[in-house]
């Protein structure tokens, strides 16, 4: 059995969008040696809660619930006469 599993750039990017932990499992190897593969890959810190934070604010903007063309039309003054 090998003692280390070769994972390429484009293998790990499909795992992004999981917590480090899961990915771990996924990969079967442990957090740290992920960690380690990552900083060899130059990705210095695993990116799954920036892009899940990402996405809500993109939901939130594809629905309306921030400041949309009706709020912002409120928003400005009248013009005087």
């Amino acid at each position: 059995m090998p003692t280390h599993r070769v994972v390429s750039m484009d293998e790990l990017t499909q795992y992004l969008h999981l917590p480090e932990k899961a990915v771990a499992k996924q990969l079967g190897i442990c957090l740290t040696s992920l960690k380690k593969l990552c900083r060899q890959h130059g990705i210095t810190r695993w990116p799954y809660r920036k892009l899940k934070s990402l996405d809500k604010k993109i939901a939130k903007a594809e629905n309306g619930s921030g400041t949309g063309t009706e709020d912002v039309a409120q928003l400005k003054p009248e013009p005087r006469s």
